[in-house]
C-alpha cells in the first residue's frame, strides 16, 4: 500500500496522512522533523529531484518503499559532498549502515511531482550518527514524509571508530 493512502484509494483526494489524519496543507517543519539545521538556519544538504512513473503503485501514488531509496540516495550525494566516497569505503572495509529508521507519512507524491530531499546530520559518538531527513514538495515546500535514520560504522563488519568519517562528518556543516 502506498503512503498517505486508506487502501481504496478514496482518501489521497481528500488530503489525508497515514492513519486517516487530514493534513491542513502546508505546514511550517521544525528543525527536528524536516532536517533543517540547528537554530533553524535551514538544512545542512538538499537535493531536488522528480517522481519516475514506475515509483509509483496501482494507487498512482509513490510507493512507501521508495522513499527510503530517495532518502538513501541524498544521504550517499551528502556524503560524497563531505569528502567520503561510499564505493571506495566499502572497497576499503568501511561500512555506514543504517541501523534504524523512523519514518512519517505525511503526504502523497505522483509521477512527475518534483521534490526536495532536505537532510541534517549529527554525531552521537564516534561510531554512531543521525540523519534527519524530510521530503518537500515543490514549489509549495508540502511536507510529504519526514525520517529518521540512525547509523553506525562498522570496519570489517565489526562497530569501529573510523576517524577519517568521523572527522568528515564532523566537519561537513563547515565544508558545504
Amino acid at each position: 500500500m502506498g503512503a498517505g493512502s486508506a487502501g481504496d484509494g478514496s482518501v489521497r483526494d481528500r488530503g489525508a496522512v497515514a492513519g486517516g489524519a487530514v493534513a491542513g496543507g502546508p505546514k511550517a517543519a521544525g528543525a527536528a522533523a524536516d532536517g533543517a539545521g540547528e537554530g533553524g538556519g535551514g538544512p545542512l544538504f538538499s537535493l531536488e529531484l522528480k517522481v519516475r512513473d514506475y515509483e509509483c503503485d496501482l494507487q498512482q501514488i509513490v510507493n512507501n518503499a521508495v522513499y527510503q531509496n530517495y532518502f538513501e540516495h541524498v544521504r550517499h550525494e551528502f556524503l560524497l559532498q563531505a569528502g567520503l566516497d561510499f564505493a571506495s569505503l566499502h572497497r576499503r572495509g568501511i561500512d555506514l549502515v543504517v541501523v534504524r529508521a523512523e519514518l512519517d507519512y505525511h503526504f502523497p507524491l505522483r509521477s512527475g511531482d518534483r521534490f526536495v530531499v532536505t537532510l541534517d546530520q549529527e554525531q552521537k559518538g564516534p561510531i554512531r550518527f543521525l540523519f534527519r531527513q524530510a521530503i518537500f514538495l515543490i514549489p509549495d515546500r508540502r511536507r510529504i514524509v519526514t525520517g529518521i535514520f540512525h547509523g553506525a560504522v562498522l570496519r570489517r563488519g565489526r562497530p569501529a571508530a573510523v576517524a577519517e568519517v568521523t572527522d568528515a562528518l564532523y566537519n561537513a556543516r563547515t565544508r558545504l
